[in-house]
């Protein structure tokens, strides 16, 4: 998502479901840093990044390898309470949010990046 200084995640989209960034988006920046990425933990939130220069053999992955769906669900209502949406759903209740694509370098809509998994 793009940068928000003020940013509050429950008050950028009721469903409290955007935030954060991509793993494309998270892997490009670490590139640029002179990172490479390792993998995901198995619940799906988090990336694991290593220093090349401390790399060794260990393995790189590319985002749609280290990609996890999420094994947890704290989708909101309009009043708060939790609707546990499928990751489908949410990606559907966010269509209209922006985004930003880096393979474009601009902001977009959810709805206008094709390879959601």
């Amino acid at each position: 998502m793009p940068y928000n200084k003020f940013f509050m995640r429950s008050k950028a989209h009721f469903t409290n479901l955007y935030w954060g960034a991509s793993i494309s988006a998270l892997d490009y920046l670490a590139q640029k840093k002179g990172y490479s990425l390792l993998g995901s933990n198995s619940a799906g939130n988090n990336v694991f990044f290593v220093r090349n220069d401390l790399r060794g053999s260990l393995p790189v992955q590319s985002p749609a390898q280290a990609y996890v769906r999420s094994q947890f669900r704290e989708s909101r209502d309009l009043h708060g309470k939790l609707t546990y949406l499928s990751h489908q759903e949410g990606i559907q209740l966010l269509s209209d949010m922006p985004v930003y694509n880096f393979d474009k370098q601009e902001v977009v809509k959810m709805a206008d990046i094709k390879d959601l998994l």
